[in-house]
């Protein structure tokens, strides 16, 4: 008998308990308020963590066809600095080196200290023109006068699959720019100092002067370019 009459108050209490918490539930609006009322028990979290839009990964390797101007250089034609002082010729290797790759002829011989011998001198540095075999190069100091540095970046690009030399004369820094996502509106180029370079980076990623790849690009005042289109190293 006492225990039928305990069972009885501990159903009284089980259900005037459950009856104060779904109305505290409804009355503050908590998840667990819906849940109560379809007649389930059930832990509800107190917050539900939306799924984030999925961001790009940033790589040159990402780039559609038709989007994209330049190449994407072998991991082996990339060089960097071994003596200070030489961006322009290192630049101009990684240049050469891609010219000779994106025809299909060796190109491992031609090191920055190959390429000296016909371009460089400790007093001026790179030459403004030379031939390294049969392959010519240039320098052109019109993008200093341009209006639109980027366009004009993007059509030398477009020319030369093999990239070009960009330098800013006011650092003096030199790298070498080899591609353009348009999708993704970045540039894409290989700096010469071994802590930034022997890989592709986006231009915002050089130590090119400029916090953002316009302000970068708008300090370029001289580039050098393959002249010759028929001939290889």
């Amino acid at each position: 008998m006492r225990f039928s009459r305990f069972m009885r108050a501990l159903r009284r209490t089980f259900f005037k308990t459950m009856a104060a918490f779904l109305m505290l539930s409804l009355a503050a609006g908590c998840p667990g308020g819906d849940a109560l009322q379809a007649g389930r028990f059930m832990l509800m979290p107190d917050t539900v963590a939306q799924p984030s839009a999925p961001k790009r990964v940033l790589s040159i390797t990402t780039a559609r066809r038709g989007h994209y101007y330049g190449s994407h250089p072998a991991e082996d034609v990339y060089v960097t600095q071994t003596i200070k002082h030489t961006c322009t010729l290192v630049a101009a290797t990684m240049m050469i080196r891609n010219y000779a790759c994106q025809r299909g002829t060796p190109y491992a011989h031609m090191t920055s200290s190959v390429v000296s011998r016909y371009c460089w001198t400790k007093k001026y540095g790179l030459s403004r023109s030379f031939s390294v075999g049969q392959v010519e190069v240039a320098c052109s100091p019109e993008i200093g006068k341009c209006k639109d540095k980027k366009q004009y970046l993007i059509d030398q690009l477009k020319k030369h699959r093999e990239g070009v030399v960009i330098y800013d004369t006011g650092a003096p820094h030199a790298i070498w720019l080899f591609g353009y996502d348009a999708e993704a509106d970045v540039f894409w180029c290989a700096d010469t100092i071994k802590s930034r370079g022997g890989h592709a980076i986006p231009l915002q990623d050089s130590i090119i002067k400029g916090a953002t790849q316009q302000d970068k690009v708008d300090t370029i005042d001289k580039i050098w370019y393959v002249v010759n289109r028929e001939y290889a190293v």
